[in-house]
């Protein structure tokens, strides 16, 4: 299933004793369910080992929940960044949430 090959990927990942890992789109794919069970092993990882995650997603539900800092990148530069709350304050964030942000080229 999806969610066992990405516990097997995370697993092979701290096998390595890693400072940070790097998750791309983490849950995509996944059922609700399995998404939350991936956030919160990604959750286990950072405060049992202490590692650092970057985390590129479009879950917004799974930002809030894991991040300590948030960048938003738009068009490849950062758009907003800081606190959660903070960036959850910002227009750029507003923008995203609402299906403005991205390239109009795409549209």
């Amino acid at each position: 299933s999806g969610g066992m090959r990405k516990r097997v990927a995370l697993a092979r990942a701290i096998a390595l004793e890693p400072d940070f890992i790097l998750y791309d789109e983490p849950t995509t794919g996944l059922d609700p369910r399995t998404s939350n069970v991936v956030g919160d092993l990604i959750l286990k990882l950072q405060k049992g080992l202490d590692i650092t995650s970057i985390v590129v997603t479009h879950d917004i539900p799974l930002t809030m929940r894991i991040s300590d800092k948030i960048a938003l990148i738009d068009q490849g530069r950062v758009a907003a960044s800081g606190t959660c709350e903070e960036v959850k304050q910002s227009v750029t964030f507003k923008k995203f949430v609402n299906g403005e942000l991205g390239n109009e080229d795409e549209a």
